[in-house]
């Protein structure tokens, strides 16, 4: 369900663009595990928060989507040519998704929810390249931390 045309064609080039080009970098049930977490988890905190606003779309799966694509930056970090301008890219474009939010009648929350959910599942299914037996270590370290904390709030 969406609020109109408009809010219908945002989410269907989201998911037509971004989407699709994670699908083929990680594969389709990968990124349908996190966005399904994401929608998920953005709707359990909203509903928490805010118990008597209805809500309408996928944006808090579509900010989950936006989360794994910072987690695949952060994991793969030296992989890139120049990952800090990479991560800088994204990180502007949620701040800038973020204040959107702030106007009248969006979700924020839901937004909040999916990007946490998206976080924290992408680290646990995403692919990752270990350079290092340490890094190997380490990641695995972040992928169990991630998911007991999934598991936890989702609880």
């Amino acid at each position: 369900m969406h609020t109109g045309i408009i809010h219908v064609l945002i989410t269907l080039v989201f998911q037509a663009t971004i989407l699709r080009d994670m699908e083929k970098f990680a594969g389709w049930w990968r990124i349908g595990f996190i966005y399904m977490a994401s929608g998920i988890g953005g709707t359990m905190l909203s509903g928490i928060l805010i118990p008597y606003q209805p809500e309408v779309g996928a944006s808090g799966a579509l900010y989950g989507i936006l989360a794994s694509l910072i987690v695949e930056v952060v994991v793969n970090w030296k992989i890139y040519k120049s990952p800090v301008m990479e991560l800088g890219k994204l990180l502007l474009l949620v701040i800038f998704l973020f204040l959107v939010g702030l106007l009248p009648w969006i979700d924020n929350f839901a937004h909040i929810g999916g990007f946490l959910f998206g976080f924290l599942t992408a680290f646990v299914v995403l692919p990752h390249i270990n350079f290092s037996e340490e890094d190997r270590i380490a990641k695995l370290v972040v992928q169990i931390a991630c998911g007991v904390l999934a598991v936890v709030l989702f609880g």
